[in-house]
């Protein structure tokens, strides 16, 4: 679980930070002690390991069933403390809806109800830090949540991929508008939660776009080399508006199937006359019952984990590259499949409308 600090931070920031945790420490102790409190858990930026000296502390006190929920602000030390109250049995309740992903094709209900909201409050939770635990029900819980922390990134991967393929259609419903901009804006938006998927891939949970760079940065640095360009300047002034959003859809695309699949490629984004194209349309969307490139709930063609990889490398690339990549990524996980059974495969894709173009 990713909660280190970045290491591009100034040492002077990387410190506030720690003492932004302590005071944060101290100002829990210390409401539980003015208010009777007996369940209180520190959380936020700050204490998963990102955040500015300018963050600010998140206190989330756990109240019985039928307690003001209210939220406030107060001061300590001189600093503004956020303070909300969360109902235990609700927290209960949405730390056993995710026992186990049960997301399916036929009944996605488990992604429906992970708003963003629910998210981000489990997230803090399971990153957070239990200060007050008189009983020690509330770490017994947050135990019971982190053993299944591979269920709630799983889900939390497959929340965003389908956030990628709602913003997938606003980008091509901009388009046919001839809306260069909005089609631009979409497709960053779109380009940072496939982002986001890839993070929860890789463990780094936090929720919060705006802490993506620090994320980025820390879990996975240069390993892609353009793609944090990318996702760090966005649109380029003075390059082809229409190909920085081909830029973003195909990036975005190639983040989610890493993210879904668990394999890792060098992301290509730059076809030529000979190799081939994903359809921009679709979005791969993890679910329990298998991987479903996904232009809506009423259009989705069915892959293998394998597919989808093969899916993936094929952007940019000729068949036969497709083909050799896709069986070493097998191999490197100890698989052996032949080259004819890998371009059987290359070759329903394309029969699919999954892939255009090539030769």
């Amino acid at each position: 679980m990713s909660t280190e600090v970045p290491a591009r931070l100034p040492e002077a920031s990387r410190k506030a930070l720690v003492e932004i945790v302590d005071r944060g420490r101290r100002a829990a102790r210390w409401l539980a002690e003015d208010h009777g409190y007996q369940h209180v858990y520190l959380s936020g930026a700050p204490v998963a390991g990102l955040g500015s000296p300018r963050s600010d502390i998140d206190i989330f006190v756990v109240v019985a069933p039928g307690d003001s929920l209210r939220t406030e602000q107060l001061e300590f030390e001189g600093d503004r403390v956020d303070v909300e109250r969360i109902d235990f049995v609700r927290l209960r309740e949405w730390v056993d809806s995710y026992a186990a992903f049960e997301a399916t094709s036929q009944d996605p209900g488990q992604l429906e109800i992970s708003s963003r909201s629910r998210i981000d409050t489990l997230a803090r939770f399971l990153l957070g830090e239990v200060v007050i635990d008189a009983d020690g029900s509330l770490t017994a819980l947050q135990s019971q949540f982190r053993d299944r922390r591979d269920v709630f990134a799983r889900v939390l991967t497959a929340r965003h991929c389908v956030d990628v393929q709602n913003l997938s259609e606003d980008v091509v419903g901009a388009l046919q508008n001839q809306d260069l901009p909005g089609a631009d804006y979409q497709s960053r938006e779109m380009l940072y939660r496939a982002a986001e998927a890839f993070l929860c891939d890789e463990d780094d949970l936090y929720i919060k776009t705006k802490w993506l760079w620090l994320k980025w940065d820390r879990t996975v640095g240069d390993r892609f080399g353009p793609v944090m360009q990318h996702l760090l300047t966005g649109l380029d002034p003075a390059g082809d508006p229409t190909q920085a959003v081909e830029r973003n859809i195909r990036l975005a695309q190639d983040l989610t199937i890493m993210a879904a699949t668990g394999y890792r490629y060098e992301p290509l984004t730059t076809a030529g006359p000979d190799t081939w194209r994903r359809n921009p349309e679709l979005a791969l969307i993890p679910l329990a019952d298998g991987f479903f490139a996904t232009r809506s709930a009423a259009e989705a063609v069915q892959l293998s984990r394998e597919g989808a990889l093969l899916w993936g490398v094929s952007h940019a690339r000729t068949k036969q590259d497709a083909v050799e990549e896709t069986q070493r990524l097998l191999g490197a996980e100890g698989r052996t499949v032949p080259l004819d059974e890998i371009a059987s495969y290359f070759d329903t894709l394309v029969a699919l409308d999954l892939m255009t173009g090539g030769s």
